[in-house]
């Protein structure tokens, strides 16, 4: 079975404490054989808060394909708040037709993402390969975009956030 997670990287997120609370989970999910891709900013982001608040995230619709005939559409989050307390939506659809374009939408969004994967040290680090790189042995150092205050945030705010709200 092949999975593939196209999601926002955190400048391209408009909630940093959502964002941080799903990057404790990368390697796992790398791990399981997932291909997870971080979509990249277009432009630099305005000043937000500490808990993010800026409405300029580049991805909120969730889209899934199943078996290329199942499409499921919406802004259902998978997790307990949207379930809960946050008004969300989502449909499904059964049509191979519907999936092939949808399928074609994760293929033009994964052409402006940092591919993310395992870092060939190993040692459960990771490793961004740019949209634009000729193949996947040319990596980034670090996570891209991510500013010392921002990696001071997720270090203090990572162990914080309830999963109950995420």
């Amino acid at each position: 079975m092949e999975v593939t997670l196209v999601t926002n990287s955190l400048p391209a997120s408009d909630s940093a404490v959502v964002y941080f609370g799903y990057a404790r989970y990368r390697s796992a999910i790398l791990k399981s054989g997932v291909d997870l891709y971080e979509l990249s900013a277009i432009a630099p982001r305005e000043s937000r808060t500490i808990f993010g608040g800026s409405s300029k995230g580049r991805l909120h619709a969730k889209l899934a394909v199943i078996d290329k005939e199942v499409v499921l559409l919406g802004s259902l989050n998978f997790d307990p708040r949207s379930a809960r307390k946050n008004t969300e939506v989502g449909v499904a659809v059964e049509s191979p037709a519907l999936a092939e374009q949808a399928l074609h939408i994760v293929d033009a969004m994964k052409s402006e993402a940092y591919r993310v994967r395992r870092a060939p040290e190993g040692g459960g680090t990771l490793a961004w390969v740019p949209p634009d790189a000729a193949d996947d042995d040319e990596t980034l150092e670090g996570e891209p975009g991510i500013s010392p205050l921002s990696a001071l945030q997720r270090l203090l705010l990572q162990p914080l956030v309830p999963e109950d709200y995420l």
